[in-house]
């Protein structure tokens, strides 16, 4: 149980005196995927419930 009370002195010690490392983002470009594909766009259409079945 001391050593689990010396481990948490330890941290609290630590992150008192250690400045927090801020995580830097990397930033890259997105690459365009360009294979001679026409673009695509939605088609949203009624159909009777028997054409669907079929």
């Amino acid at each position: 149980m001391t050593d689990y009370k010396n481990k948490l002195g330890n941290l609290a010690d630590r992150l008192k005196n250690e400045e927090p490392k801020t995580p830097i983002q990397e930033v890259n470009p997105v690459k365009n995927n360009i294979s001679g594909k026409e673009e695509e766009g939605q088609l949203n259409v009624w159909i009777p419930k028997t054409l669907l079945k079929k």
